[in-house]
């Protein structure tokens, strides 16, 4: 019977290209990980920076001009009795907002079509925008803003962050 050869000896070259291997693995995993803290950081910060450009006072037009790049736009009325009114948007783009729809296409608005609309959904109380921007990790970004029945700003809450 004859024994099996012994499994050669690792040579010098052998290794060291095993050490470069990991090296360039272990090298794309930490830059993958510098890259998306930065992108996290960037956008809680360009969030941030719109969430507390708005006051109590303003009106519903200014918030909707100093709110850019968001994802969705939801709006609903503070009085209960109204809660099954609401408007949900998907985008803003050009001068127009996008009324999300799940029957058909998605409608155009002007900005004061959509005041008008929002307006008529609160029945003449006060509603709330809620802002979200899509993010990294985690994956989404918002913030409410609370409005009285004459339009006017009264309550921005802070950034919250979700998957």
């Amino acid at each position: 019977m004859e024994t099996p050869n012994p499994a050669p000896a690792a040579t010098p070259h052998r290794t060291r290209k095993s050490f470069r291997w990991i090296f360039a693995v272990a090298a794309f995993l930490a830059l993958a990980v510098v890259y998306a803290l930065v992108m996290l950081g960037q956008t809680s910060r360009r969030v941030e920076k719109v969430r507390s450009s708005l006051h109590p006072g303003m009106t519903a037009s200014q918030v909707l001009q100093n709110t850019t790049g968001w994802f969705m736009l939801y709006a609903s009325a503070l009085d209960p009795a109204r809660a099954d009114k609401e408007v949900s948007l998907t985008s803003f783009h050009e001068g127009r907002f996008y009324l999300h729809s799940f029957e058909g296409p998605s409608k155009s608005l002007t900005e004061a079509e959509l005041l008008d609309r929002i307006r008529e959904m609160a029945g003449g109380g006060g509603w709330k925008f809620v802002f979200t921007y899509r993010g990294t990790t985690p994956a989404r970004y918002s913030f409410a803003v609370v409005f009285s029945p004459k339009g006017k700003v009264v309550e921005v809450s802070s950034v919250t962050a979700r998957d």
